[in-house]
Parts: C-alpha cells; structure tokens; sequence
C-alpha cells in the first residue's frame, strides 16, 4: 500500500501531548536532545501548567517540531516501511523536511526557533490576526477580503485548507469585517483564531526576508523521501528549490486541499498524521474519504498501523 505522512503545524498544541508515550525513552531523549539544543526545558512547558508558555510562538514551533520528530523515531523503531511521500501543514514542512534527512535534528530546531522569533517579530503585538471561515469556497472567501482591504490594510487567505475551510490573515480590523461579510455571504461559522501573529500574510514579509537571508547559508542536502512543498504543491527535488519554497511560505498561503489531492493523484492508499492532535486526519478524512487517515499520537496508534503496513 502506498503511504504518505503528514506533519502538523502550530495550533496542534495541548497540555501533556505526549501522555501516550510517557514511558518512551525514545521520546524522552528526543525531548531532552531538544532542551539541549536551545536551552529551554520542553518538558516543563508540555507537562506544566502554564499554557500561556506551550502557545508562545517561540516555543510553540520548536516543541511542535520536536514532538513530530520524537513519534517518527518511535515509528522507525518498529520496523515499518517508510513512507512515499511526505507533506508538512507550514511549520510541520520542517519536520518533513528534517525526517527526510535534508536537515539535521539540530539545525532544523535552530532554524525553526530562528522563524518563529522572525515570524513574531514581524508585526507589533495586536495588529494582526487570523479567522477561519468555513462554508465557502476558496475563492469565494479570497473576493471577501479583497473587498474588504485597502491599500494599507490587508486580509488574505492563509490556508486553503479544505473546500469549505478557509484560514484569512491580515490586519486585526479587516480580519473582523471578512468574518462579518463572511456570515453575510452565507458562511456556517467565521471564527477568530487564539493566534499572536497574522501567519501566511504579507504582514510576514519581513519575517520572510529575514528567512531568505539566513537561508543561504544553511547547507541542506537533498530528500530522501519526496515532501510536497505548501507554496508550489510541488515535488522538492533540489536544495535551491527547498530554500526557495522555505523563505516564501512565511507569507504564502497553505494550500493543503491541493497536497492532499496530489496525494490521491500519486495512488497514495494511507495517510499518518504524525506529531501532536489530529486536526490533518480530520481534514484529510473530509478532503479525500476514500484515503484511510490514522493519528499516530501514542504508541498504541503506531502499533496499530505498524500492523496494518505490515500486511
């Protein structure tokens, strides 16, 4: 059977997300390794109390990271076979990425904890937001917020992430008035996201310049496993391609309904969702129904599909 995996991005937080590897000491390592790397001790904010530190952006994406690549350990342990292709929903691209050996473990938390930092710092604190709007179509929900921005002022689709489901980013006050339009139009739902920057927007153009400066000088080698980039929905076969598709997608939209049909397109049969939640099974299951989705958020799920490749 033809297998795809898929790495979540910023949002797939929660408290105690690793409760289902608790004993793991695949896991503990990949975590400590990680607290190494940028002197924070992740297992503190996963496990403590204080969400407001797990949603921080700046630990935030680097633990996400982490968290992916410790369950992709777990899984090779067993001895399954690798996946055909990958794709990563925006910060999850890295962990593609690095789980197919273009970055090491230590240089993607670097450069990921570098984007995070160069991401919250591109816009004040307050000026930005996102929403998503679900009942309309892409392009429907892209003339809403052209009619709703102005020459300064901007919203924008962020994520395409199914054919109803669409995330817009952009300037706090437009954001509101797509919501509104958005509801007037027909939209079942228009809802503000608990997010501290306008991710995936031109307000992300100095984030953007700063990843494409620090990007040339990061030496990647090419996939092992072929990811599908979120900018192109494009096979990344080379390294000047990686850093490329990288430095845009801070401010271009996630086009994740088009990845999941390209899976399907590639006789893709399985997709795992691995990393922390399951809101990629969710969108893959409502995208494609006929391509089986599993989670693979505690050892019991690797288990399971483990058994099921394994056939």
């Amino acid at each position: 059977m033809k297998l795809a995996f898929v790495f979540p991005g910023q949002g797939s937080q929660s408290h105690a997300m690793l409760e289902g590897f608790k004993n793991n000491f695949v896991v503990k390592n990949t975590i400590e390794e990680a607290s190494d790397v940028l002197g924070q001790d992740f297992s503190k904010i996963i496990d403590g109390e204080h969400k407001d530190q797990l949603n921080l952006t700046i630990n935030t994406q680097p633990i996400i990271l982490a968290v992916s690549i410790a369950i992709w350990r777990v899984f090779c342990e067993r001895n399954a076979p690798l996946p055909n292709l990958m794709a990563g929903h925006s910060l999850g691209e890295y962990s593609a990425l690095a789980v197919s050996g273009v970055m090491s473990f230590e240089q993607v938390l670097k450069l990921v904890s570098f984007r995070a930092n160069s991401m919250q710092n591109a816009v004040p604190e307050g000026v930005g937001g996102m929403a998503a709007i679900i009942g309309l179509n892409g392009d429907t929900v892209k003339k809403i917020c052209n009619t709703c921005s102005d020459l300064v002022h901007k919203a924008e689709p962020a994520n395409f992430n199914t054919i109803d489901q669409t995330v817009v980013s952009g300037h706090n006050d437009i954001v509101d008035k797509v919501c509104i339009l958005a509801k007037q139009s027909g939209a079942r739902r228009a809802v503000k996201l608990a997010v501290s920057a306008p991710f995936h927007s031109s307000l992300m153009a100095p984030a953007a310049k700063e990843l494409k400066e620090r990007l040339i000088n990061e030496k990647f080698l090419l996939p092992k496993i072929t990811v599908i980039d979120n900018v192109g929905v494009e096979f990344l076969t080379n390294v000047d391609q990686i850093k490329t598709s990288l430095s845009k997608q801070a401010m271009a939209p996630v086009r994740w309904k088009e990845t999941i049909d390209k899976f399907q397109e590639n006789q893709i049969e399985i997709i795992c969702e691995c990393g922390p939640g399951k809101v990629l099974t969710g969108l893959t299951k409502r995208i494609c129904p006929e391509i089986q989705a599993y989670t693979l958020s505690n050892e019991e799920e690797i288990d399971a599909v483990v058994s099921i490749l394994n056939k």
